[in-house]
């Protein structure tokens, strides 16, 4: 899993992948499509909209936790597909 964060400047959508994210203490960050989310990356096993996916969070002070969260839209990945003959 990698932590990556989508935005639009002028008109262009952009995503990049992020090191680490600021969470204060007590605080919230969601993790939503068109903003920061994570992204499963090197799947081997084909994965479609609403499969469940186990991973664990690392945080700074707070250690490991492991989550479950359900598969979404994968449009995105598609347009980088190479075209199929």
């Amino acid at each position: 899993v990698e932590l990556h964060e989508s935005k639009e400047e002028n008109g262009v959508s952009s995503m990049r992948a992020v090191e680490a994210l600021e969470l204060p203490a007590g605080g919230m960050l969601e993790l939503k499509p068109g903003g920061y989310h994570a992204m499963l990356v090197g799947i081997k096993t084909p994965m479609k909209k609403g499969d469940s996916v186990a991973f664990t969070l690392t945080f700074e002070t707070a250690g490991e936790v492991a989550m479950t969260a359900q598969v979404g839209e994968t449009a995105a990945m598609h347009e980088h597909e190479a075209p199929k003959e």
